[in-house]
């Protein structure tokens, strides 16, 4: 959104602005006690310690309107998640169940009705699109299922097991592993 980078913009601007007054500041400070005039650097002094506590209010204020533009003022404990390697058997029986192809979303109705118990706490934490964070996961396993030669990379949206992965499904374990 526009409008919230725009904020984000200003307070960053303010920030700099803020730092930047500091070190002028600090810079006459010192020309003034070189100079011997101590009652005016002390002034300074003063001042440059006055707005670095603005400058404390300012990363407040930062951090303030990170949690509104997020819609929580309380930080969201992580939880424990899910290894991405623990979902590679769970998807292949899907796509085995599905008719030996499938898309992500149908994986993820797939897994969501019949692995719930696969699920640890911080998979089910929403991300700020409303989708749970085990979607994410999903969506980096078939890049990794891929690379590793379970899937048929032929098709960017369509998921097909190659011949490893259906000896690995078969096998229902994965070679190096303790499933």
């Amino acid at each position: 959104m526009k409008a919230v980078q725009n904020v984000d913009r200003s307070i960053k601007a303010i920030s700099l602005e803020v730092k930047a007054a500091v070190k002028s500041i600090n810079q006459e400070a010192a020309k003034c006690v070189s100079r011997g005039a101590y009652d005016k650097s002390q002034r300074l002094i003063q001042l440059g310690q006055s707005i670095k506590g603005f400058q404390a209010d300012i990363s407040s204020l930062k951090n303030r309107w990170k949690e509104v533009v997020r819609g929580s003022s309380a930080k969201k404990p992580k939880g424990e998640k899910t290894p991405q390697w623990e979902f590679y058997i769970p998807l292949m029986e899907g796509i085995k169940n599905l008719g030996d192809q499938a898309t992500r979303e149908n994986l993820n109705n797939y897994l969501e009705t019949s692995h719930q118990v696969l699920f640890k706490p911080g998979d089910l934490m929403t991300l700020s699109n409303g989708r749970p964070t085990w979607h994410n996961t999903i969506r980096r396993c078939k890049r990794a299922m891929t690379k590793e030669g379970y899937l048929n990379e032929k098709s960017a949206t369509v998921w097909r097991l190659t011949q490893l992965g259906t000896r690995v499904l078969a096998q229902k374990k994965l070679p190096d592993t303790k499933l």
